[in-house]
């Protein structure tokens, strides 16, 4: 394999690689930090006024 064709295969797996991996664990904890605010809220641990200012918070 030529030099040309290594360079191309390398560009080509970091495309690859920035289109299907997660952007950040910072987006994907949220979403799961968020889930379990509504699950809580949904058992009756957490009171709606509790709910919407962590809710607030997590999306700040």
């Amino acid at each position: 394999m030529s030099e040309f064709q290594k360079n191309w295969l390398s560009v080509i797996i970091r495309e690859i690689d920035y289109v299907f991996l997660p952007k950040s664990n910072d987006e994907v904890d949220k979403y799961d930090s968020l889930e379990i605010l509504k699950n809580r809220f949904a058992k009756g641990e957490i009171s709606e006024d509790d709910y919407q200012r962590m809710r607030e918070l997590l999306l700040t």
